[in-house]
């Protein structure tokens, strides 16, 4: 279970990655590019760097992103550069104007996926 969540944070950054370097990046503004690459990069990055090494700091911080990202808003302007680099996304909410909501499936997965595997740390960090 360890290496499958680190194999799909790896994944999931790059795919971030991807995005910044082959998408416009140079149509962005900067600060934008830097919340990006914080929030899609450095923090699945470091998620998996913690799930490798079993600390459970940056395995709740990685927890707490995807958490964030379960149920977001869709429709007028972003804030981030670009959007997430994979989502299983259901719609839900009124289109007809621009808004409604995203229930992201993916998300959510590897937000149980990143809390059972920091129940398993403490408890094992417990144990010793």
């Amino acid at each position: 279970m360890f290496t499958f969540a680190r194999f799909i944070l790896v994944i999931y950054a790059l795919l971030g990655i991807g995005l910044v370097m082959f998408y416009g990046a140079e149509n962005k503004t900067p600060l934008s590019l830097i919340v990006y690459v914080l929030l899609y990069i450095v923090i699945p990055l470091y998620g998996a760097y913690s799930i490798g090494k079993k600390h459970v700091t940056g395995v709740v911080a990685c927890l707490i992103f995807f958490m964030s990202q379960s149920i977001r808003r869709i429709g007028g302007e972003s804030e981030l550069a670009f959007k997430a680099p994979f989502s299983l996304g259901i719609p839900f909410g009124d289109f007809s104007d621009g808004q409604g909501y995203l229930f992201d499936c993916f998300a959510i997965f590897i937000g149980v996926l990143l809390a059972l595997l920091a129940w398993k740390i403490c408890k094992a960090k417990q144990t010793l």
